[in-house]
């Protein structure tokens, strides 16, 4: 099989045409070439420079990443600086790096389809990254509770009252602050009766009735080893 239809079977779940419209110039194939034959693929958050080291050193030549590796311009490559030093041996290794950013937020086997599904929910509506979900009446409290565990991540916070009845929740896997407007939709939706989840609480820009934050590197980590395990998206 070659990198190109590894590229094709990925762009049949997550077609690079519904990233957001500023995130669609930087996903898909961003280092090498789609032309060799793939001996492996190593599946990462972000291509870091051990991600693509692993890879070399298990015989693979791509590098599945959902952060873009090249999201700025870049002004140079320089081998003596972190991002460059990347850059640099990956190309040297014969390693392509594509990457997979909104457009698998939004897709229907990605991560806030899969975010949905691992807190019980049942999705009725989507916004861009944004999807509201209906769920099984349950306290804040316990909703919270369950969330940390599925994640296994202790850094979960509650903002509101924990004794309060949940019926519906929204979830973004990112920042939520973006341009899909993650809170301002949360809002316009009237959720008066909803959890609200945003992983980034650094950026929210508001307030709202309640505010469940989970760690984001722990929450997209969780994200991308569940969405990666799907067979069908497997090579070998």
């Amino acid at each position: 099989m070659k990198i190109s239809e590894v590229i094709e079977i990925i762009e049949q779940y997550a077609p690079i045409e519904i990233a957001d419209d500023g995130d669609r110039p930087k996903v898909g194939l961003q280092l090498g070439s789609r032309n060799p034959e793939c001996t492996g693929v190593v599946t990462c958050l972000d291509a870091t420079l051990d991600v693509i080291k692993m890879a070399v050193e298990n015989g693979c030549n791509m590098v599945v990443s959902h952060h873009p590796l090249i999201y700025y311009p870049l002004q140079k490559v320089d081998a003596d600086e972190v991002h460059g030093e990347v850059v640099a041996y990956a190309l040297k290794n014969d390693v392509t790096v594509y990457s997979a950013h909104t457009n698998f937020d939004k897709c229907e086997i990605g991560t806030n389809a899969s975010l949905v599904k691992m807190f019980g929910g049942k999705t009725i509506e989507t916004n861009g990254c944004c999807f509201l979900c209906e769920i099984e009446p349950t306290t804040v409290r316990d909703f919270a509770l369950k969330i940390a565990s599925v994640l296994g991540d202790k850094s979960v916070k509650v903002a509101g009252n924990p004794d309060k009845l949940v019926k519906k929740f929204a979830v973004c896997s990112g920042g939520g602050g973006g341009a899909y407007s993650f809170l301002e939709y949360a809002e316009k939706m009237q959720m008066s009766m909803c959890l609200v989840i945003c992983l980034i609480t650094s950026i929210l820009k508001r307030s709202t009735e309640i505010l469940l934050a989970s760690s984001f590197h722990t929450m997209q980590v969780k994200l991308w080893q569940k969405t990666c395990s799907n067979q069908s998206l497997k090579t070998k």
